[in-house]
């Protein structure tokens, strides 16, 4: 039997975890609609958001962004 996989849900903390949350917010979400390169990054007229990373065994393998009003 194989154990559970462990993942893990927090904000990003290290330069690497920030890349990698960016990353992903741009391959998964504004490149498929065409966006350019740095349209995943915040608006600073935007309140300020909330942003998470879903690491498995220590890779960031998700990320997340949210605002709340």
């Amino acid at each position: 039997m194989s154990s559970a996989p462990n993942i893990e849900l927090g904000e990003p903390k290290t330069q690497k975890e920030w890349a990698e949350h960016y990353r992903l917010r741009y391959q998964r979400l504004r490149k498929a609609l065409g966006q350019p390169p740095g349209s995943e990054r915040d608006d600073p007229a935007e309140p300020s958001p909330m942003h998470i990373v879903a690491k498995l065994d220590g890779r960031v393998v998700g990320a997340g962004c949210f605002v709340l009003r």
